[in-house]
């Protein structure tokens, strides 16, 4: 692909956005701004609210002001260059916010309520230019740019606000339908990295191209979408090589054969991709499942170990290595399966499902703390008590009664006979604890973090959606490499010391088309099939992203799959389609003459019904007292009639009064007396 068709439309280049330094000073507006309008603890749903009274419409347009910059927020203009930056801007503050709830624990819970109005707003700063249906500037500029910000002194690396969003697990703004719309044109690969810049992302020119040709490129196996699929099909390949290699092991020690090579391929591939993108994503690649993935891996690198000892072992030695490996490799069955979880997590029920599981193995870990010092206060104990004697004989089964107590296999037989009766005493004592205590602090746990979870399931969901997305969008590959062909990759990289960088480059494209030639096939066909409906989508002056489920209360949504042929002439036929329905639509309303009534007074009745939410939202009051409030606002301003009123009268009489004092004065003077003279 051409770094033409990459480029596609940007909204703001490297040297046109706001610098660090001024980033700096915009996040500094915005927490004074967050620490004037939150001055003290509110409800946490007075802050969420969607017609917030704390955060209304006059605090979003002072948020506006905070970027600095004249003409409104107008294209083209400074503001509308700064403004870019908020979202940004708030995710460091919140971050701020964090910091501080940490360090001054007596204000933890006003920080905290700070922090959340600060994603709060980010939220609706989002929501506010989705509304404008500026789609180029919302997704390049506001979200996929990445920013700098200087802070005691430094300069920071470069990152968007929908990487820091992800990486601060801020579920506030992750679900909101601007940052979400974003997340899916980055997922079906509408929106990629600028091959010439790495702080810019671009929209795809060929989103609307339905030129097989167009498609047909390696280059477009980046999109996460399609990472995905690869991904699926791979994983299921190992799992069925794995299972093979597994329930087919023989008695005799084997040379490594055609399933095994590719299995250890496989590993290979994923371990050598797991270490690339730690190095070059940092430790916010790191979770709970890819610890799950390490720890298979690395089984399954000791059993290949072993595997290879034996080879080159003799006699018992190399059976008894040959054993070893596959009793290993067989640890890892349960791993392998559950693995198939990770590439379901798109869909929202595998997701939520998944963020309690790892929610519920975060709390286990607190719970292990505590049943570890427990374990290790009464094992010190029963061996104090089994050493009195001179002698340890019994460390071995007070250990293992201790462990079997914990998962249910506890015998007060085996401490009957042990230093009575301080041994059965001392047990009695740890069997209530752990039975009792420990294992109600457990359920409590897990039932706090499910209510949680649950709670929040749909914005969790959205956010591990996020964050798989940005996983393959981050990753480093100019030639992207899918495990296990980054081992294909990994083979031909010291060409490139050997040939020019347009030569390597072209290499790679070659390699790459043989590859994923299946797949390119499926690539092609898919975007074209896409392409028609951006097509009719922009014919109709709607977004890109728009027609994508058929609502039956609206006859003019018009694209259905299959029924729109290609090419300007197919849509020109389907908008007369939809034109000859609307018509019969009318001519049925009107079969009956007393059937339709007067819309127009029909809107205006629903009008005179509907709640004030949006007045009352940019008065900064709840809707449910702007009644109220409209009517104490009348009472005011009859006092205030009244009281200029009143001031003018008082002001009339008194000019009346001087007035007949003044010409009493002259008419008391005496005839003849000048001025002058008195």
């Amino acid at each position: 692909m051409s770094d033409e068709a990459l480029l596609g439309t940007q909204v703001i280049g490297a040297g046109n956005c706001a610098n660090p330094y001024q980033v700096f000073r915009v996040a500094l507006n915005l927490k004074r701004l967050i620490d004037k309008v939150v001055p003290t603890v509110f409800d946490t749903k007075d802050i969420t609210a969607a017609h917030s009274a704390v955060l209304n419409t006059n605090v979003l347009k002072l948020a506006y002001r905070a970027a600095g910059g004249k003409g409104d927020g107008a294209e083209g203009t400074l503001s509308c260059k700064h403004r870019a930056g908020l979202v940004f801007a708030l995710l460091k503050v919140t971050g701020w916010y964090w910091d501080q709830a940490e360090h001054e624990l007596a204000n933890n819970e006003l920080y905290s309520l700070r922090a959340v109005a600060a994603q709060q707003l980010a939220a609706m700063i989002i929501e506010d230019v989705a509304a404008s249906a500026n789609e180029s500037y919302l997704f390049l500029g506001l979200l996929c740019h990445r920013y700098q910000i200087s802070t005691n002194g430094e300069i920071s690396k470069p990152v968007s606000a929908v990487e820091l969003a992800v990486d601060m697990h801020s579920t506030i703004v992750i679900g909101s339908s601007g940052f979400q719309r974003c997340i899916k044109w980055l997922w079906r690969g509408w929106i990629v990295q600028s091959a010439t810049d790495p702080h810019l992302y671009v929209l795809y020119d060929g989103t609307a191209s339905a030129k097989l040709q167009m498609h047909f490129d390696p280059a477009r196996v980046k999109t996460p979408a399609y990472q995905n699929i690869l991904e699926v099909f791979f994983s299921v390949c190992f799992l069925v090589l794995y299972s093979i290699i597994v329930n087919s092991k023989l008695v005799e020690v084997t040379s490594i054969d055609v399933f095994e090579g590719l299995l250890y391929m496989f590993t290979l591939g994923l371990v050598i991709d797991e270490i690339t993108k730690v190095y070059h994503v940092g430790w916010c690649y790191i979770g709970f499942w890819n610890v799950l993935n390490d720890v298979m891996y690395g089984i399954i690198i000791v059993s290949v170990t072993f595997r290879f000892l034996s080879l080159s072992a003799l006699g018992a030695v190399r059976e008894n290595y040959d054993e070893i490996s596959f009793r290993v490799l067989s640890c890892a069955a349960p791993l392998m399966w559950s693995r198939l979880l990770l590439f379901l997590d798109a869909q929202q029920f595998v997701g939520a499902l998944m963020v309690v599981t790892k929610t519920m193995m975060r709390e286990l870990i607190l719970f292990f703390v505590l049943l570890a010092v427990v374990i290790l206060g009464f094992s010190q104990g029963f061996l104090g008590l089994d050493a009195l004697d001179g002698k340890t004989e019994a460390t071995r089964k007070i250990l293992v009664s201790l462990v079997n107590a914990t998962i249910g296999m506890s015998d007060f037989s085996d401490f009957k006979n042990f230093v009575p009766p301080y041994a059965s005493i001392m047990y009695y004592i740890y069997s209530f604890m752990l039975l009792v205590i420990l294992m109600n602090i457990l359920i409590a746990l897990y039932s706090s973090a499910y209510a949680s979870i649950v709670e929040n399931a749909t914005d969790e969901s959205f956010a591990l959606k996020a964050q798989k997305t940005l996983r393959y969008v981050r990753a480093p590959d100019t030639d992207l490499y899918v495990p296990p062909f980054n081992v294909l990759e990994v083979c031909i990289y010291p060409a490139r010391y050997f040939m020019s960088w347009e030569t390597y480059r072209r290499l790679n494209y070659y390699i790459m088309m043989v590859i994923y030639f299946p797949i390119l096939i499926y690539i092609a066909y898919d975007e074209r099939s896409n392409a028609r409906r951006v097509q009719y989508n922009r014919f109709k002056g709607v977004p890109d992203d728009a027609n994508e489920v058929d609502t039956e209360w609206d006859m003019t949504d018009g694209f259905e799959d299959g029924r729109v042929a290609s090419g300007w002439e197919g849509i020109r036929n389907r908008s007369s389609e939809i034109n000859e329905g609307l018509r019969l639509q009318r001519a049925g309303e009107r079969a009956d003459p007393e059937f339709p009534i007067d819309l127009v007074q029909f809107d205006k009745d629903i009008r005179a019904v509907v709640q004030p939410v949006a007045e009352a939202n940019d008065k900064g009051v709840r809707w449910d007292l702007f009644a109220l409030y409209q009517k104490i606002d009348q009472l005011t301003e009859l006092v205030e009639t009244v009281l200029q009123e009143n001031t003018e009268i008082r002001q009339q009489v008194g000019q009346i009064r001087d007035a007949k004092l003044q010409e009493s004065y002259f008419k008391s003077e005496p005839r003849g007396v000048k001025p002058e003279d008195k």
